[in-house]
């Protein structure tokens, strides 16, 4: 049983749960009354997409083949951003795994808000992958992102260096050098790039960018290119906290499955299934206590 505080308008509320409550879409309603379990009419009204400049689009694609990523600005999020925050923090604090967030519609709009940028980045159709994650990284604890690694690989690329996927890594809070930022080996400083190898004694450190992001402020690479969170400082820093997806053009192979179209935000039951899918594929790295982990197979159709 977990203690649980209730953030309605009685927050003094104390509840017990159980991870079986997890499949209960009214649990979510009540757990962050914030955001929506549903797309909402007002959600769907309220939506309006980013866009770029054809300039823009010219250089971010030239440089995601010549360096493998691109820093976006700042962009003008709506104002359930802030509650993606706050719901993170919650959910850091009860323990329930962070890509739980996806019960809920709007994390799916991050991805939607920047749909006209990827099309426009690959320059045709696409899907988004079920290959997505939520991260607090607390500088208290000096805990770090995940180590140097390539999300797919040299696979990831066309003869010509252009992706066939992409990460859209997004900034939930200010991603500093304190609390953990991205760092990348840029595609044309890296002697493994072609190879896809980790050779570190190929490798120079200056070649190495710290990429320092706002809230708000999307980071995309292609999934060839070398890249890592560092481990935060013990400064009292507040933590990084982050949401990734990947997507890859359409006429492609997957390299995952189910492929999810853009725009769409699957239905509470699909959602809770690729979250599953999720924390299963990446326990490797967080490990699930017994419950979470015969729930998330149970839902995932793997019992």
């Amino acid at each position: 049983m977990y203690s649980l505080k209730m953030l309605n308008e009685n927050s003094s509320n104390i509840s017990k749960f159980k991870v079986d409550d997890f499949s209960d879409i009214s649990f979510w309603d009540k757990i962050f009354t914030s955001l929506h379990t549903s797309h909402t009419a007002n959600l769907k009204s309220s939506f309006k997409p980013f866009d770029i400049e054809s300039d823009r689009v010219k250089l971010y694609k030239a440089r995601l083949i010549n360096e493998g990523f691109i820093q976006m600005p700042q962009l003008p999020w709506d104002n359930w951003f802030i509650d993606l925050k706050e719901a993170i923090e919650l959910f850091e604090r009860l323990s329930i795994p962070l890509p739980f967030i996806f019960v809920y519609c709007e994390p799916w709009l991050l991805v939607s808000k920047l749909n006209i940028v990827i099309k426009k980045l690959f320059g045709e159709s696409y899907y988004l992958l079920p290959d997505f994650w939520v991260w607090h990284v607390d500088p208290n604890k000096e805990a770090a992102g995940w180590m140097p690694h390539r999300d797919k690989g040299p696979n990831a690329l066309f003869q010509n260096g252009a992706p066939k996927s992409l990460t859209i890594w997004i900034p939930i809070t200010d991603a500093t050098i304190e609390n953990g930022c991205m760092y990348v080996l840029p595609a044309n400083r890296d002697p493994s790039y072609v190879s896809g190898g980790f050779d570190k004694e190929k490798l120079d450190m200056q070649n190495i960018v710290a990429l320092p992001a706002s809230a708000g402020s999307p980071l995309i690479w292609n999934q060839g290119v070398l890249h890592w969170g560092s481990r935060s400082l013990h400064r009292n820093s507040p933590p990084r906290m982050s949401v990734a997806f990947e997507v890859q053009i359409a006429n492609v192979d997957p390299f995952n499955q189910p492929l999810i179209k853009p725009l769409e935000i699957p239905n509470f039951e699909d959602r809770l299934k690729l979250i599953c899918k999720q924390v299963l594929q990446y326990s490797h790295m967080y490990p699930l206590q017994k419950d979470i982990e015969l729930f998330a197979k149970k839902h995932a159709g793997l019992t």
